[in-house]
């Protein structure tokens, strides 16, 4: 589980006058008014810490990285879209592409992570409101939502390779398009 999805679970309000809140390794969770730091012994520190007690968990899997502030708990707490970069598993409210290898046509399509656990994930889709998944890393790929230019050049790589084109055949039909498009504007 992700501090944040712990966080998310645990805390019914936001504790006073924390900036952020941080987990050391040995799974108490700590709030700090600013920004720490992980520290060479694996626990985080800041000027004005204060210990904020939830409980003791057994480590999350991003304690070493993860630094919650209050807008990214209340964007979790209250199901909005939280923004992924692609590095490690998705957290819980991430808007992010899914290729689910266990489906009988398994394609990549846009879903939103509603639980990420250590060997659990559930996620809303188009084609399921609430599908998990065990064993994560090996049954699920996700990537972050691709922009309309990467849409656009694995559509037309998917062109070259059904056609077998070569590279000079690819760039000359890409350049005969770009023609009539331009005509077509023209008209």
């Amino acid at each position: 589980m992700k501090l944040l999805d712990l966080l998310v679970e645990k805390l019914e309000e936001w504790p006073e006058g924390a900036g952020y809140v941080a987990q050391d390794d040995n799974g108490c969770v700590y709030w700090f008014q600013r920004k720490p730091i992980l520290a060479h012994d694996n626990s985080w520190c800041s000027e004005f810490g204060a210990c904020f007690y939830i409980d003791y968990y057994n480590p999350c899997t991003d304690w070493q990285t993860a630094i919650i502030t209050r807008e990214m708990w209340e964007e979790a707490k209250n199901g909005k879209d939280v923004e992924w970069g692609g590095t490690g598993l998705p957290p819980v409210g991430a808007v992010c592409e899914v290729f689910n290898h266990n489906l009988d046509c398994p394609e990549w399509e846009e879903c939103k992570i509603k639980y990420m656990g250590p060997f659990v994930v559930v996620y809303e889709s188009e084609s399921c409101i609430d599908r998990s998944a065990n064993h994560v890393r090996d049954v699920v790929s996700f990537r972050p939502l691709r922009t309309e230019r990467e849409r656009w050049v694995d559509e037309a790589l998917s062109v070259k390779a059904a056609h077998q084109w070569t590279d000079k055949e690819f760039v000359e039909a890409i350049y005969e398009n770009m023609i009539a498009v331009a005509n077509n504007n023209e008209n």
